[in-house]
């Protein structure tokens, strides 16, 4: 990553060192880990499982699912981005990569539903949804909101708001060349951002808004802010409101416990930002570049598999076990086929990036 444009050696070797930041990756894997198994829990709602308790007492860890993932992701972006030449073909690499770092998974990971529902269906399971092409084009593209169609993996939701997201920074980036020599760097590109968590709020009231995804906008927000802070930009004003009015706002949403741990994760990124929390948590504890393929992949392997419950009871038959033990298989199985195929994915996702943009590819993480 070139520092060209630093205003110091001391904030160069600063940003270098955090490069790799081995907190993320395990936050990012504990997040995706989580969404796995409230999904699972989730099913037993209605029924008279052993674990269904367990679903009551879960919904307090919402600090590890949606808000927590899209934060990271707005922190990894800005760190993926700063740096780099402040050119519109820079901007353009940007956005194809982090496309392709989507998109490339997501595609491996349908197919692998489809095939994998084929076989059930050849199986004798009756109730497997048959898919068309419109399915398939909407799914990719990530736009089945747009085409009335079913989601086949369905936290796909938020792979579209993600992308969003990407244009939306490509937008201000765009806005702010040539006036500052780090991206955002700018008065004008901060008050875009500050906007933006206050459009996401007001988005967040209205229900015609909210179907482009909008509202999540505040957490990409909170995160990029914090990047930026965590980069020594001078933004003290735009990350102290940003913090002050996301902080505020959770107050009048949801119950009591969705309050609380927003309000938590809002004063976690304050006080690690502000603390440099990163850099000390690095000391201790290390990850490869396939631990954020990984919690990518359980993110979009575990639904699939957790959803048609039967082949999993029928495999706890299958091995003498009692039929309650079939969601410890719907956490396992992802998280194995994850690890099994981490290196694989990533080294296709790096080898498209390098073939397509004709260089190196980049080493940056995909964001689930």
């Amino acid at each position: 990553m070139s520092h060209a444009g630093y205003e110091s050696l001391e904030q160069s070797n600063r940003l270098n060192s955090s490069s790799r930041i081995a907190a993320l990756d395990y936050l990012r894997l504990a997040a995706s880990i989580c969404v796995c198994i409230s999904h699972v829990l989730g099913a037993l709602r209605e029924t008279n499982h052993v674990l269904r308790p367990l679903n009551d007492i879960f919904r307090y860890t919402v600090i590890f699912r949606v808000p927590l993932l899209f934060t990271i992701s707005g922190f990894v972006v800005y760190l993926s981005i700063n740096g780099k030449p402040q050119t519109y073909s820079a901007i353009s690499k940007f956005l194809f990569r982090r496309w392709t770092w989507i998109t490339v998974p997501l595609c491996l990971a349908l197919s692998f539903t489809y095939c994998y529902e084929k076989m059930l269906w050849i199986g004798g399971f009756p109730h497997v949804p048959q898919r068309t092409l419109v399915d398939v084009i909407s799914n990719v593209l990530c736009i089945t909101s747009f085409t009335n169609t079913r989601r086949w993996i369905d936290p796909t939701w938020s792979l579209a708001f993600e992308l969003q997201f990407y244009v939306v920074i490509a937008l201000i980036w765009i806005m702010s060349l040539n006036m500052s020599s780090r991206p955002f760097g700018n008065l004008r590109s901060q008050v875009l951002i500050l906007g933006l968590v206050f459009a996401s709020i007001v988005a967040d009231r209205s229900y015609q808004v909210e179907s482009f995804g909008i509202w999540h906008f505040r957490w990409f927000a909170l995160g990029l802010m914090a990047g930026m802070r965590f980069s020594n930009i001078d933004c003290t004003w735009l990350f102290r409101s940003g913090i002050l009015i996301i902080g505020i706002t959770s107050i009048f949403e949801g119950g009591g416990y969705l309050v609380a741990t927003k309000l938590i994760l809002v004063a976690a990124i304050l006080v690690v930002t502000e603390t440099d929390g990163f850099n000390v948590a690095n000391r201790f504890i290390r990850s490869s570049p396939t631990f954020g393929t990984i919690s990518y992949l359980i993110y979009l392997y575990h639904w699939p598999i957790a959803s048609h419950s039967g082949v999993l009871v029928q495999l706890c038959r299958r091995l003498s076990l009692v039929d309650d033990y079939w969601p410890l298989f719907a956490i396992l199985i992802p998280v194995g086929v994850s690890v099994l195929f981490a290196k694989p994915v990533y080294r296709l996702c790096s080898w498209v990036t390098s073939i397509l943009l004709a260089k190196d590819a980049s080493t940056s993480l995909p964001v689930a």
